[in-house]
């Protein structure tokens, strides 16, 4: 999204939406989710009966986005596997594209992958939030962002690569056009998972005790930080290595 939408200036209105309407959305949503203790489903059918479809849109919405996001699942495990056999032994742009492109036309490896992705998924869900989601994302978070700032760290370092980390952290608000403000709004909203429920459901299973402000703070926070450093991972290598920036899937 930051390279298809002027970079800097995309960054400086997602902040400015996330401080403005995420933040004080979040502490909405988890509060919600704490008062009532219910499903996303429930929680809007216990303020009034008529916004229980606002829930159900939400769960439907939830399964659309898992739509996309195992299949981009299924294309990790397919890299991974791939990566550790030693197919992705090689600098050339053209080879790694043609090895995406020949991913992208077998139907056959593309299902499967994406069903392992899957399986992988619902053993975690099933097994709840304390003792799957919780126990893995101790794992896998720190995993990821220990990733990232290598991958951040190499990025940064290539010849080049400034005019990426000018591009990124330096707005140029004359890009700013009512697109590039519906594309960051809509990137805070995805972003936060603001509207789709998961922060009702998480909410739901907060202490009484927790502080709600500092936590719709430090969520967005961490988000915003992980977002940035995978931005430091990509923009200035595609920079140095003479990519157009918006280009690649």
């Amino acid at each position: 999204s930051v390279g298809e939408n002027g970079g800097g200036a995309f960054v400086a209105l997602y902040l400015l939406f996330l401080t403005l309407i995420g933040v004080p959305l979040m502490l909405a949503a988890i509060t919600l989710g704490r008062k009532t203790q219910l499903s996303v489903f429930g929680a809007y059918k216990s303020i009034d009966k008529r916004w229980s479809f606002v829930g159900a849109i939400a769960v439907a919405c939830g399964f659309v986005i898992l739509a996309f996001y195992s299949a981009v699942g299924g294309w990790v495990l397919y890299y991974l596997k791939s990566a550790i056999l030693g197919s992705l032994n090689t600098k050339d742009p053209a080879i790694l594209g043609e090895f995406f492109g020949n991913m992208m036309n077998s139907p056959k490896t593309l299902v499967t992958y994406q069903l392992i992705f899957m399986l992988m998924t619902m053993f975690i869900v099933l097994k709840g939030i304390k003792k799957g989601i919780e126990n893995t994302s101790k794992i896998i978070m720190p995993a990821l962002f220990i990733l990232l700032l290598l991958i951040a760290f190499r990025g940064i370092t290539l010849k080049g690569s400034m005019e990426g980390i000018k591009f990124l952290l330096v707005p140029d608000f004359s890009k700013i056009n009512m697109d590039v403000a519906k594309n960051a709004l809509g990137q805070m909203f995805f972003s936060l998972s603001i509207g789709m429920g998961v922060m009702i459901t998480y909410g739901s299973y907060l202490d009484k005790k927790e502080n709600l402000l500092s936590t719709a703070v430090s969520i967005p926070l961490l988000d915003t930080m992980a977002a940035m450093i995978a931005g430091f991972a990509t923009i200035p290598a595609v920079f140095a290595l003479g990519f157009e920036v918006s280009e690649g899937p």
